[in-house]
């Protein structure tokens, strides 16, 4: 079972690799998206099971960083697509 898992694992990291050798910016991107949204779901889960354990002026702390996560999540759209109309648009004129 374990080897299994170990090929995987092993299949996994070089098809990262890999990817990364032929499309390293988009590669990035797409793996910060993922990394980020991860973080804010992982956050938000903490926030509403542990929460209730906790008191009130801890747990308020918490939403700032949940906004930051899913807001640093977002503008790894909002970049590439104002970035993609830039030089589009310097291509144009």
């Amino acid at each position: 079972m374990w080897i299994v898992i170990a090929l995987l694992a092993a299949g996994a990291v070089f098809g990262f690799l890999v990817r990364l050798a032929t499309r390293p910016i988009r590669t990035l991107v797409h793996t910060l998206r993922v990394l980020l949204f991860a973080l804010g779901v992982l956050i938000l889960i903490i926030y509403f099971v542990v929460g209730g354990d906790v008191p009130d002026e801890s747990r308020a702390e918490l939403i700032p960083i949940i906004a930051a996560a899913f807001g640093a999540w977002l503008l790894t759209f909002v970049i590439p697509a104002v970035l993609g109309l830039l030089i589009g648009s310097r291509d144009r004129g």
